[in-house]
């Protein structure tokens, strides 16, 4: 990958597993192994913690994430922390061109994580996609059975044969079904290859033994409903 790399730290084996640590990176270049991705990368990164009864407690921050990745800057930062079953990001970021990922709370026992993504150009993810994805969203609750809310658009997204003119999307999902979930899906001209999908419309709501589904397709050759 060219540049230089530097590691910093001590690890101890027993009488448990532990490690304080430091990595820093200069002048990586991902195109020396895969030519589609170029750049000049930075990246200064500690981690501490340690296994004890078999359960994993980290800390690893991302104290500088940046350079340029197919000619785009590239960034990004934030924390992120285990003890156990218990994951906590905090105010970690991507972003790439314009295009910018973030996250920040917890999942556990009581998660409460929120989420947005917004995408003004494909082409800053990836070579051959384009298109506009722009959302945001939380998850709540216990783990296994959380609470997930989002939304989700997208506009004139196109990635190898896949093109979708516009979807709208919003997601109200209880997993212990104490209270009623709701999913709705908008989207037109839905293509996939020679294929297209003029329209469709999916709308559910209740829970598990009392729910309601409704399914609209226009296609070329015929029209769905249930």
């Amino acid at each position: 990958l060219g540049g230089t790399l530097g590691a910093d730290g001590k690890v101890t084996w027993a009488p448990a597993v532990s490690w304080d640590a430091a990595l820093t990176a200069k002048g990586i270049d991902p195109g020396v192994h895969y030519p589609e991705w170029p750049g000049n990368l930075e990246l200064a990164l500690s981690s501490k913690g340690g296994i004890k009864d078999e359960k994993l407690d980290l800390t690893a921050v991302i104290d500088r994430l940046n350079g340029t990745l197919r000619e785009r800057p590239l960034d990004g930062q934030g924390r992120v922390l285990i003890q156990g079953d218990e994951i906590r990001l905090e105010k970690v970021t991507l972003s790439s061109g314009a295009a910018v990922v973030r996250a920040d709370g917890n999942l556990g026992e009581s998660s409460d994580l929120g989420w947005s993504l917004d995408v003004a150009d494909l082409a800053d993810l990836a070579a051959d996609a384009s298109g506009k994805i722009s959302g945001s969203g939380s998850v709540r609750g216990a783990m296994l059975e959380p609470s997930v809310e989002g939304k989700l658009t997208v506009d004139a997204l196109s990635f190898q044969d896949l093109a979708v003119k516009s979807m709208a999307a919003d997601i109200a999902l209880d997993l212990s079904d104490k209270t009623a979930s709701r999913v709705e899906l908008r989207s037109e001209n839905i293509g996939f290859g020679a294929e297209e999908i003029t329209s469709l419309a999916l709308q559910a709501d209740g829970r598990k033994k009392d729910h309601r589904l409704e399914v609209q397709m226009e296609h070329a050759l015929a029209s769905l409903g249930l």
